[in-house]
């Protein structure tokens, strides 16, 4: 008996195969209806793609041929050059470096938009802060008055990294405005029926030092300087009535910044760096997801060249694609 169940143990056994059912008439029209559609779709979208690539780089050229950058790297080199010896905003950024603030809260107080509105009246503590902080600052604001013996303004900036672009002078000069207005301010709140001009007049050649720089932001830091400076206007005229001199000053001081058609370097300034962002090479699409930082380090910047991939990649790219829907 063990030997007949050991031997039926040992026995093979064969599991009948399984007939594969060819599809039916309708399931083959619709695969190959589905190929066709996409194919149709690829095919067009290929087509599109190739239109569109013509046009733009027509546009682009136009813009060329007409002297207008295109890229970040083309807008530095389309900016006019400064020499360094003839470049005030070098000296500007020394005094950048010598601003001084408070080393405890009063930093906040004494910076306080709302010291510079015309109605209000400073106290005998307000009044003593904000002298104390203009004396702290009195080497910077020399140094900018030095600056501008020269006329030629050209801050420091690499606009080949598009937005990532780092502007930190805007900052630093805001920083210098608020101090040159309030140096404004104390003169009237001290009784200068006239001293407070001269600061009034170096804001306002400090909103004309970013009249050639090519971005939005810098438009609207030179626009925010110069309300500053008419804000301190308003607040000193509704004290003191200067003498006719310091009048036709401030006039010919106002009058200078009033330069119009600024606007349009910017905006050209805005188009040339933002560009390069819809023309990314494949190489710089595959970079965006290398080398991530860890969380919490700032990210870190890339140049943007503007040369989108050549025709050759194109029809490498849309020939893998065509080949995943050959007919079978």
């Amino acid at each position: 008996m063990n030997g007949k169940f050991l031997s039926w143990l040992k026995k093979g056994t064969t599991i009948p195969s399984r007939k594969s059912c060819p599809p039916s008439p309708f399931a083959q029209k619709f695969s190959k209806a589905i190929k066709i559609l996409s194919l149709l779709f690829i095919s067009a979208f290929a087509v599109w793609r190739s239109i569109l690539y013509h046009q733009i780089n027509s546009r682009l050229s136009q813009i060329r041929a007409a002297g207008l950058p295109t890229s970040g790297a083309e807008l530095n080199n389309w900016r006019q050059p400064v020499p360094e010896a003839e470049n005030g905003a070098l000296v500007l950024t020394q005094a950048f470096s010598l601003a001084r603030t408070f080393a405890d809260p009063r930093s906040k107080e004494v910076l306080k938009p709302e010291l510079l509105h015309r109605t209000n009246e400073w106290s005998a503590e307000t009044r003593a802060l904000v002298a104390e902080y203009v004396q702290t600052n009195s080497a910077s604001i020399a140094k900018a008055l030095e600056a501008f013996r020269l006329s030629r303004f050209r801050y420091p900036a690499d606009f080949s990294y598009g937005p990532d672009t780092e502007l930190p002078h805007l900052g630093h000069l805001m920083e210098l405005s608020c101090i040159v207005a309030l140096q404004s301010a104390l003169a009237v709140a001290e009784g200068g029926a006239d001293e407070w001009a001269e600061p009034t007049e170096l804001l306002l050649k400090l909103a004309t030092t970013l009249d050639d720089e090519p971005t939005l932001i810098s438009h609207l830091t030179r626009n925010t300087i110069i309300r500053m400076a008419v804000r301190t206007t308003e607040r000193s005229l509704s004290r003191f009535s200067p003498g006719e001199g310091v009048c036709e000053k401030l006039q010919e001081a106002f009058t200078a910044v009033g330069k119009t058609n600024l606007l349009p370097l910017a905006l050209t300034g805005e188009r040339a760096t933002m560009i390069p962002l819809f023309r990314l090479s494949w190489s710089e699409m595959r970079s965006f997801n290398s080398g991530e930082e860890d969380e919490g380090q700032r990210r870190k910047r890339r140049r943007y060249s503007g040369r989108a991939h050549s025709r050759q990649d194109n029809e490498k790219n849309f020939s893998q694609i065509f080949c995943r829907f050959r007919f079978s």
